[in-house]
C-alpha cells in the first residue's frame, strides 16, 4: 500500500463553467491515483442509500415550530462533529407539509449554501434539516458513513473552489452526488462487530475508530 492515498493540488478555478468541470477532474484524478488495488474508486451516490436535502416549514405556521419533537439543523449548527441537538424543533404536522424529510442516526450533513458552505455534521439521532443543507445516508454494506465525513472534510478547500454563483457561493446537490473518492473494502461481519463493540466513538468531537 502505497504511504500517500491522497494527493491533493489547489486548481485554480476562474467562472467559466468548463474552469469548474476541470477542477472536478483535477480534484477526481489527485484523490484516485495512488488507490490500493482492493480498494474501489466510487461516488458519493453510489455509496449513499439517499442524498438529499431539506426543508423549511412554513414560517406563517408558528405552530409547525411550537412544542416539536423532530430536531431541525440549519447550517450554522454544522460544526464538524456529533450533532446532539438543535436551536429548533417541528412537528409531524411540519414535517408531512414541508420537504424536512426524517433522516435516521449518522446521517452525514453538508452546508451548501452561503458563508458556511463546506462545513459537516452527522446526527446522533433521527432528525430533519433545512433545505440549506445535503444529507448523506450511507449505506452501510459499502462504507463506513466516518470515512466519507473524513474524506469530505480533507477536501473542504477544494469542495469550497467549486462553490458558483455571483451573490452567494453554492454547492448543487448534482455535484456532490457526482464526487468520487477511493473508498478500502469493508471488514468481515465479525471483525466489524469486534471492531464497532470495542471503538465506538466518543461524544462530542468527531472521532474514527477510537474511544
Amino acid at each position: 500500500m502505497p504511504a500517500r492515498v491522497f494527493r491533493f493540488r489547489s486548481p485554480r478555478i476562474g467562472s467559466k463553467k468548463s474552469d469548474r468541470a476541470k477542477a472536478s477532474r483535477v480534484m477526481d484524478t489527485d484523490i484516485c491515483d495512488l488507490v490500493p488495488r482492493d480498494w474501489s474508486v466510487l461516488s458519493v451516490e453510489e455509496v449513499c442509500t439517499r442524498v438529499t436535502s431539506g426543508g423549511t416549514p412554513s414560517r406563517t405556521r408558528p405552530d409547525f415550530y411550537q412544542n416539536g419533537t423532530w430536531p431541525w439543523v440549519k447550517t450554522q449548527e454544522l460544526r464538524d462533529t456529533w450533532i446532539e441537538e438543535t436551536e429548533e424543533h417541528i412537528t409531524n404536522e411540519a414535517v408531512s407539509s414541508s420537504s424536512a424529510k426524517p433522516l435516521p442516526p449518522s446521517t452525514i450533513l453538508l452546508a451548501m449554501y452561503g458563508a458556511t458552505v463546506g462545513q459537516l455534521g452527522i446526527i446522533r439521532r433521527p432528525m430533519t434539516c433545512n433545505q440549506a443543507c445535503c444529507a448523506m445516508i450511507v449505506d452501510p454494506k459499502k462504507a463506513d458513513f466516518r470515512y466519507l465525513y473524513y474524506l469530505l472534510r480533507h477536501c473542504r478547500t477544494q469542495l469550497k473552489s467549486l462553490a458558483t454563483g455571483a451573490a452567494q457561493q453554492n454547492l448543487s446537490g448534482v455535484l456532490i452526488k457526482s464526487l468520487r473518492f477511493p473508498f478500502p473494502p469493508l471488514p468481515e461481519p465479525s471483525c466489524r462487530r469486534t471492531r464497532t463493540a470495542s471503538r465506538t466513538p466518543r461524544r462530542g468531537r468527531c472521532t474514527v475508530g477510537h474511544s
